[in-house]
């Protein structure tokens, strides 16, 4: 994705031009400052690492289990994912 789109502001009603980079994301108003949500999917690169992330949570989670038990495990691949979830989410 490259280029840019014209975006209207919900608050003052400004249309201005957003680069294609930020789909996914937020951007402020030039005219108000008020936040808008910019629709679109995320970039492919944070998908990639959201996805390479999760592949090293099962990897370490696995390995922590054939060393130390299912407790760690366990409790290794649930934190692994509330973090995972909330880089998500926050994003």
């Amino acid at each position: 994705m490259s280029g840019r789109f014209a975006l209207d502001c919900l608050e003052c009603g400004a249309r201005f031009d957003v680069p294609s980079s930020q789909r996914g994301g937020v951007v402020n108003c030039p005219e108000c400052s008020a936040l808008q949500d910019v629709k679109g999917r995320p970039e492919w690169l944070f998908r990639l690492l959201v996805s390479a992330g999760f592949v090293g949570v099962l990897l370490v989670s696995f390995i922590l289990y054939k060393l130390l038990g299912p407790a760690a495990g366990g409790i290794s691949l649930c934190l692994g994912l509330c973090v995972l979830g909330a880089v998500a989410i926050a994003s």
